[in-house]
């Protein structure tokens, strides 16, 4: 029976490894001013979000219907900020080992959508205010109708950016000065022309309808 260890590969892979994590770590080091700003924006969003969730959904009378809009803006940009600040971070202190294909796209994917039902019901607000103030006598939004718009915006954000699923994921990086070392970043995936001519019809879609 042969028990002899193939040593020469088992360091091979050891250096290997090591030359990644050098890697990762360095680029961490230089994103880290990003990152520590990112950290501070964090805590901030985190704790004005849910000081006006607490003060608008448990302290003041909820009859008041003008402020229907205040509560549910406030869940969303939570959501948004947890999730985007958690991927941004994770994107910073693992740019060259990023953990996973399928975390790259659910990442990248519910960055959008959050991002984007936000600004949505932005503009949801905006025209329940002109129709409040420019024209108050006019055919005004129930509350029946504001929890609708809610969730048009949500359902809308999640089938306007399924496609990113097919345009990001893990990509395989190699760094020459390190000995030709690979990692994986989360980013778009290499495609042919077709498919990138795809990705920007899609991101000008979706960039008009932001507007």
């Amino acid at each position: 029976m042969n028990n002899s260890i193939n040593y020469d590969g088992v360091s091979e892979g050891i250096k290997s490894r090591a030359f990644l994590l050098y890697w990762n770590e360095a680029t961490a080091e230089y994103l880290l001013p990003n990152t520590i700003v990112l950290a501070i924006y964090l805590s901030i969003g985190l704790a004005g979000n849910i000081s006006v969730i607490l003060v608008y959904q448990f302290g003041l009378d909820k009859k008041t219907d003008g402020r229907f809009f205040i509560v549910p803006l406030a869940w969303i940009d939570t959501v948004a900020l947890m999730v985007t600040a958690t991927f941004t971070l994770t994107k910073n202190t693992k740019s060259v080992i990023f953990p996973g294909h399928g975390a790259c796209k659910v990442f990248m994917y519910l960055s959008y959508v959050s991002t984007s039902t936000s600004l949505f019901l932005l503009n949801v607000i905006a025209v329940q205010r002109y129709l409040k103030i420019c024209k108050p006598f006019g055919p005004q939004m129930n509350r029946r109708w504001k929890r609708f718009s809610v969730f048009i915006c949500a359902i809308l954000s999640i089938v306007l950016y399924i496609p990113l699923l097919f345009y990001y994921g893990d990509v395989e990086i190699r760094n020459q000065s390190l000995g030709n070392i690979s990692g994986n970043q989360c980013n778009k995936l290499p495609g042919s022309p077709g498919q990138l001519k795809g990705l920007l019809i899609f991101q000008g879609v979706g960039f008009f309808c932001l507007q």
